[in-house]
């Protein structure tokens, strides 16, 4: 192959979202720990059952795009944390229910606030359109990409 075939593009983005990626979940568990005690994943899943209490965990891995085995684990540690309950389903007693604790929505409530100031971290200094063209950018990887 010549080298011509491997002329670099102008914008990486590959790359850059790479590495943007990799930087931005250092950031999030170092604030998620400090603020909350729990890491971004497992303050993640927190949010999911704000919005779905009670969720089995079938559901809580296709929300945060776990595998079955990784989310068994999730919710174990967010149990041994002391911010979820697990409870046998009563359709089906093979399945779990995880529901937040009153320590888990305390954590809730620091995690939210921990993620408005790195949402302002990110967004300082870009105008409202760059703002849109960035969302516009990012939603259009999600949809391309999702699977």
């Amino acid at each position: 192959m010549s080298d011509q075939n491997h002329v670099m593009p102008k914008h990486r983005f590959v790359y850059l979202l790479s590495r943007a990626r990799h930087a931005l979940m250092r950031r999030l568990d170092e604030e998620a720990l400090a603020a909350c005690g729990i890491t971004s994943v497992q303050l993640g899943a927190l949010f999911a059952l704000e919005k779905n209490d009670g969720c089995q965990l079938s559901e809580l891995a296709t929300t945060l795009g776990l595998d079955g085995s990784a989310v068994t684990g999730l919710a174990r540690r967010l149990e041994q944390a002391g911010v979820v309950t697990r409870q046998r389903c009563e359709s089906d007693r093979r399945s779990w229910r995880l529901y937040l604790s009153a320590r888990g929505r305390e954590v809730l409530q620091l995690g939210h606030q921990s993620m408005r100031e790195v949402n302002e971290r990110i967004t300082e200094g870009l105008s409202e359109a760059e703002l849109d063209i960035a969302a516009g950018f990012l939603k259009n990887i999600i949809r391309t990409f999702q699977t």
